[in-house]
């Protein structure tokens, strides 16, 4: 737990190398699209450049499902959110060199706008790649990188990936819902 005025937490070694592996092969082979912001179809290149993948809830993938649900149980003893689970599977996303995503929240006005918990999987070594740091406001807070760990936050929170320098990085995001909108 980040002691700041938001809370970031995380989970080391949410999932092994074995497990990042599995998830990183499976998909990579897999159609990737440029990543646009919420409620648009076009990518917007300065608040976003990345290359990303959805991947609805499906019994294939259980057991990725599975560990993020336990790891968000755990987390949300500290939140206390009204929870209901996840409405729209996980998001891949690649990072090359000179990939970023600027300051955004995980809110929005359609299905996102149930969104409670977020929850990013950092799926490369960090030894792989420069600079793509997951970073938070206001402190800033620097999210860990080692492979396998789940950070979590609220989705309300601003945040965003620092331009890449190196090498490329893969993460997975998800969100837990709830049954009604933060008021």
């Amino acid at each position: 737990m980040h002691p700041s005025m938001y809370d970031v937490v995380w989970a080391s070694q949410a999932f092994s190398g074995v497990e990042c592996d599995a998830i990183l092969h499976k998909f990579v082979a897999s159609q990737f699209k440029p990543g646009v912001l919420m409620q648009q179809d076009v990518p917007d290149e300065s608040a976003r450049k990345s290359s990303v993948r959805f991947v609805p809830f499906n019994d294939d993938d259980r057991w990725i499902f599975d560990r993020l649900r336990d790891v968000a149980i755990l987390v949300n003893q500290r939140f206390n959110f009204d929870l209901k689970g996840f409405d729209e599977g996980f998001q891949l996303a690649r990072y090359a060199e000179g990939e970023f995503y600027h300051w955004h929240a995980d809110l929005g006005a359609d299905v996102s706008a149930l969104r409670k918990l977020s929850l990013v999987a950092q799926l490369t070594d960090p030894a792989d790649y420069a600079g793509g740091d997951l970073e938070f406001f206001p402190s800033p807070v620097i999210a860990p990188r080692e492979r396998g760990t789940v950070i979590v936050f609220p989705s309300y929170m601003p945040h965003r990936v620092l331009p890449v320098t190196h090498g490329l990085r893969n993460s997975l995001a998800s969100w837990i819902v709830g049954e009604k909108p933060f008021r």
